[in-house]
């Protein structure tokens, strides 16, 4: 069982500054910022998110395992609360692992609307599965 410490491992999306005008900055790295700048920075989603997580954790039953798996799962909500898509972005060592933290995302669907004042259509949310808990980035 998931302890209530690992509740609190939402972490806020960050966000990465332009260069003004500085034209020394190289097009791919700019174009690599630009991918992780929030999408909507006057909207907080961290209660939402939390409510997301705390989902997760509860769909999350892992067998025994050995070592320290770590999985790691990106996917995409709909307005609606849906599952766009999902993909592991780097998965463990253990395929029953990496299968647990498949399922906790799965099984959680659906999910409550995304707040209206949330202009997007889409969240996306990278969650990464150990086996002392998750943690959630989302951008």
């Amino acid at each position: 069982m998931l302890g209530s410490d690992v509740t609190e491992m939402v972490t806020a999306p960050f966000s990465m500054h332009r260069t003004n005008g500085n034209e020394a900055m190289p097009r791919v790295m700019q174009r690599a910022m630009d991918m992780f700048e929030p999408e909507a920075e006057d909207v907080d989603l961290s209660g939402y998110v939390k409510v997301i997580q705390q989902k997760v954790i509860s769909n999350f039953k892992p067998q025994q395992v050995e070592g320290s798996p770590n999985t790691v799962i990106l996917f995409k909500i709909t307005k609606r609360g849906r599952i766009d898509s999902y993909k592991v972005l780097k998965p463990s060592k253990d395929e029953l692992f990496d299968y647990a933290a498949v399922r906790a995302v799965k099984m959680s669907e659906p999910f409550e609307y995304l707040p209206d004042e949330y202009e997007k259509d889409i969240l996306k949310l990278q969650f990464t599965f150990t086996k002392h808990g998750i943690s959630v980035n989302y951008f």
